[in-house]
């Protein structure tokens, strides 16, 4: 009887190449493990950005020494590094302890919403400014969050990096840290607190609104997360609320504004002018889209619903540009609005023919 073989199938000679349309990643130090990999000078640099962040820490008293109780289950933390760039050419390593909030038991919490400031509500300020000749300083909180007490009670082990004492292995949170999902809440309750405290009320259609009347002179505050635009008549009126939060707060005092939440903000003979200049540039950067053509309508004419007989693409990409281009939509090119809006409408299967078409 003759031998059999299994046919092989046959291997494609096609050159395999990525997608044209590939988002970039920045290669930065991912976890702590990964400092010994590093150049001496590198090591050093990323445990002095960690001692910092440790000091600060302690200067703050967001945690206590402790054992672990009995019954009681702590949470881990990772070190989150980063590396920012300096106008001079210069970098700096900055390094920030994140406690693992997913593993937070339901009974460590109860509120985790904080509002943010809408955008209607910046543009309609800038517009109050314009009008009444007003002025607007853009001052921002340090550390924000740590700022803010926390209510439950919550353990933790100690950070990799830590010189060890030998007596206790956790910590006890008494600040609200970074990751935590009561952290947003815990601070917008207390940021709000100490505003209601010297004068200010909060808006209803905005709660990231703020007002305040005082000896006849009407000043406006908008709230984002740790960003505070300060809106006056007088340059003293401004003085006066930097002062009372730096009471309460570390503040940084950044003038008159020019950057606020990815926006640059231009002051005209008119007016303002608001882009998102350097953001456009980073997505198409982000994208590889540097060189790509332009369009000269906003969505092809050609482009159906029935569009659909593509190859898939990876939704996670996809679902990161529509979320980008959204942001740029709500805050500042609202023209594009109704066609990311199309585009969203495919979040769940994404081909490579609707991508192009975004």
């Amino acid at each position: 009887m003759p031998t059999t073989y299994t046919e092989l199938s046959r291997r494609s000679t096609r050159e395999r190449r990525p997608s044209d349309i590939v988002c970039q990643v920045n290669t930065e130090l991912s976890n702590f493990n990964e400092i010994k990999l590093y150049p001496a000078k590198d090591q050093v640099a990323w445990q002095e950005a960690m001692n910092r962040e440790l000091k600060s820490l302690k200067n703050l008293e967001v945690y206590k020494d402790v054992k672990l109780p009995p019954g009681e289950r702590a949470i881990g933390c990772k070190w989150v590094y980063k590396i920012k760039p300096s106008v001079d050419g210069t970098v700096s390593h900055k390094a920030r302890l994140v406690a693992q909030g997913f593993v937070q038991s339901d009974m460590d919490y109860d509120e985790v919403f904080a509002p943010s400031l809408r955008a209607n509500t910046l543009r309609a300020a800038l517009v109050c400014v314009a009008k009444n000749k007003y002025k607007i300083n853009h001052v921002d909180v340090e550390t924000a969050y740590l700022h803010a007490p926390l209510q439950h009670t919550v353990y933790m082990k100690k950070p990799l990096g830590l010189k060890d004492d030998g007596k206790t292995d956790y910590w006890k949170l008494k600040k609200s840290l970074y990751g935590l999902k009561q952290s947003s809440y815990e601070w917008n309750k207390c940021i709000v607190k100490e505003l209601v405290s010297i004068g200010f009320e909060a808006g209803i259609a905005d709660p990231c609104l703020f007002r305040r009347e005082k000896d006849g002179l009407i000043s406006l505050l908008l709230l984002f997360t740790d960003d505070i635009a300060i809106i006056t008549k007088a340059a003293q009126e401004a003085n006066d609320i930097v002062y009372r939060l730096q009471k309460r707060f570390r503040i940084r005092n950044l003038g008159e504004i020019e950057h606020y939440l990815g926006l640059d903000i231009v002051k005209t003979n008119k007016g303002f002018k608001i882009s998102q200049a350097k953001k456009i540039s980073q997505l198409l950067k982000c994208y590889n889209m540097e060189h790509c053509k332009t369009a000269k309508t906003l969505m092809s004419k050609e482009f159906t619903h029935s569009d659909i007989k593509s190859p898939m693409f990876d939704k996670e990409i996809y679902q990161s540009l529509i979320g980008s281009l959204s942001y740029l939509g709500n805050w500042c090119r609202t023209d594009i609005y109704y066609s990311v809006n199309q585009m969203a409408r495919y979040n769940a299967e994404p081909n490579e023919r609707i991508l192009a078409s975004s």
